[in-house]
């Protein structure tokens, strides 16, 4: 009787799918098995991806770069950092690698942007102290970037705020007068204050 038992468990069991044979060969320490395991697991990466590359945040986005960067990550993580005993974890914890690469991919690209038009709004700043100084005019102009970080800082509170916004952030006068609560001829008046006081504090 406990011999026919048996038998019906072993026939009932089936046998292990190839990727949880990789999966098992890679937790012993094969690394060419768990490379063969993230080939396998490529389409599924693809699928995810592209789904949350549908967001319009994220259209800049390579999908082959991101998912290139998730396999690579999980290839040098894998003998120190993963846990988990079964490959349903283990692609549990190859979709959350996924998911921080492409949340690092589009910070770092937003960065690039902001830092771009950072520069090019310090630029723009040069350019419009350089209007309003004349001995003074190269002097300014060849101010850095941390130079005039420090001079804004320096202003007054709300003339601080107005020349970031208006000159660093390259927002429009009416657009800053919203948000400071005041109508656009006092924000222009406001900004000329602080552009005066700029340039008399980067004279020194």
């Amino acid at each position: 009787m406990n011999s026919v038992l048996v038998c019906s468990k072993a026939i009932d069991m089936e046998p292990p799918t190839e990727n949880e044979q990789l999966f098992e060969a890679a937790r012993q320490g094969d690394s060419e098995a768990l490379g063969q395991l993230l080939e396998h697991f490529r389409v599924q990466l693809r699928e995810n991806i592209h789904h949350d590359l549908q967001n319009q945040l994220h259209r800049r986005v390579g999908e082959s770069d991101i998912i290139q960067q998730s396999c690579l990550q999980a290839t040098q993580q894998f003998f120190t950092q993963f846990r988990g005993t079964t490959l349903a974890e283990f692609w549990g914890w190859l979709q959350q690698i996924q998911r921080n690469t492409l949340v690092d991919q589009v910070r770092n690209n937003h960065a690039q942007k902001r830092d771009a038009r950072r520069e090019r709004s310090g630029a723009n700043l040069n350019q419009a102290l350089g209007k309003i100084t004349s001995p003074s005019q190269k002097a300014v102009r060849s101010e850095s970037q941390q130079q005039l970080d420090r001079a804004i800082e320096m202003l007054p509170e709300e003339q601080s705020r107005a020349v970031r916004m208006r000159h660093l952030d390259g927002l429009h006068i009416r657009d800053i007068a919203v948000a400071m609560g005041k109508s656009e001829s006092a924000t222009a008046k406001l900004i000329t204050r602080g552009m005066s006081a700029l340039k008399e504090l980067l004279k020194e």
